[in-house]
């Protein structure tokens, strides 16, 4: 079993930097807190790099089984100390997990080459509450994504309710930014159709033809 007690050791202040966003964006990876967050990740096959609990209380009864099954991911023991200092709440988890981001250009590629696509679109969502309704509206129509534009909330913040294991892929908007994905349509292609929800038309012509995005 690994043991990280210390608030000082060099892995918990890596940790610790990814409460601000400049950090997770540089690192490539986010914490979650939680034993639900934690088991959703887990169960969902997320790339995890560690999951630190507290040494006093063990591993949660929640996550014993995952403990035993994901041999890919490192289990570590930590103080209340190193807990406190990886979160910012005043009455912290007895359980976190550092996790990798996905490599969202490989997943919108695949996105942008699909033919009859569903696509969300957030454009200046900034609550995080209102962004996690829409992902979950999305994945439950079957949305092929979700592009978290410029201005819309952090999916990746330690305090985000939104869910980054549904079926859809998200794109979120330190990755993506959809007024990038302008061009032309390709081999004659109708390109994309857009339906304003709420805010305002945007024409766009990123995807294959016959594909809608709803624009929020």
């Amino acid at each position: 079993m690994i043991e990280i007690l210390s608030p000082q050791n060099a892995r918990v202040k890596e940790w610790a930097l990814l409460l601000e966003k400049k950090h997770r964006d540089k690192q490539h990876k986010y914490l979650i807190e939680g034993i639900h967050l934690v088991q959703e990740a887990l169960r969902s096959g997320a790339d995890i790099e560690c999951v630190c609990y507290e040494k006093e209380s063990g591993v949660p009864a929640e996550l014993s089984a995952a403990a035993s099954a994901r041999l890919d991911v490192n289990w570590i023991a930590v103080s209340e100390a190193v807990i406190a200092k990886c979160s910012d709440t005043k009455t912290p988890q007895p359980v976190f997990a550092v996790l990798r981001k996905v490599d969202e250009q490989v997943q919108m590629k695949s996105l942008l080459d699909k033919d009859r696509s569903l696509v969300v679109v957030l454009d200046g969502v900034q609550d995080p509450g209102n962004v996690g309704t829409i992902i979950r509206t999305a994945d439950a129509v079957g949305a092929d994504g979700v592009i978290v534009g410029s201005g819309s909330a952090d999916i990746y913040s330690p305090r985000s309710s939104v869910p980054r294991w549904v079926r859809c892929s998200i794109y979120p908007s330190c990755v993506v930014d959809y007024r990038k994905f302008y061009h032309k349509p390709r081999n004659g292609a109708s390109g994309l159709q857009a339906q304003a929800c709420r805010r305002r038309l945007i024409a766009m012509s990123m995807i294959s033809p016959a594909s809608l995005a709803v624009v929020w």
